[in-house]
């Protein structure tokens, strides 16, 4: 699988409900968030786009804004999105409130989806992490299965289409504090971070 294979999508669709406000254009750095994860991801995808609900809000953004096709799914209706409108591309997914996402772990995603169809998820402590998430052109099908049976969860994907775990030791080599996986969802989880 190439980097021109995949697709960079960054899903945006969410309410923000416990940050009150949208998160997508909070400030961390002088950088609003989605800006960062722009940045961080097209370092790793030629091409980007961002799958939100409300796309008039990311006009001023220089890559494709597309609208959810089924809306109020989270992020795997935006993943559904993606899927149905660019059936033939891998997709490295990351949320637009994940400000310190590292490319070389993106990196090291799409190397590990090179040879197999499968979601390639990484392991960090106890979790596995859904996102960010390097998803086959193949998950199109079950994907498709999964919204007409009204599921909202994206682990609901893994057992649909087979995911591959990237193992912690590869996941700490490239980014040792898992700082890739840090959503922000409350002002109080941006106010730590900024201050760190």
């Amino acid at each position: 699988m190439s980097k021109a294979e995949v697709l960079g999508v960054i899903l945006a669709g969410g309410r923000s409900k416990r940050m009150g406000r949208p998160k997508a254009r909070l400030m961390m750095d002088g950088q609003t968030l989605i800006q960062r994860v722009i940045d961080r991801l097209g370092r790793v995808c030629p091409e980007l786009i961002v799958v939100t609900d409300r796309p008039a809000s990311f006009a001023d953004l220089p890559l494709a804004v597309v609208a959810d096709l089924v809306p109020n799914l989270g992020p795997l209706g935006g993943l559904f999105t993606a899927a149905t409108l660019w059936p033939d591309r891998a997709l490295l997914a990351a949320g637009c409130d994940a400000p310190f996402l590292e490319p070389d772990l993106l990196e090291a995603l799409v190397r590990a989806g090179r040879g197999h169809d499968q979601i390639v998820i990484a392991r960090f402590g106890v979790h596995l992490e859904p996102l960010p998430a390097l998803f086959p052109a193949k998950v199109r099908v079950p994907l498709t299965g999964l919204i007409r049976a009204g599921e909202r969860q994206v682990r609901a994907l893994w057992d649909a289409a087979g995911a591959h775990v990237l193992d912690e030791a590869s996941v700490r080599a490239v980014d040792p504090e898992g700082h890739s996986f840090v959503n922000l969802n409350t002002p109080e989880e941006a106010a730590r971070w900024r201050a760190k």
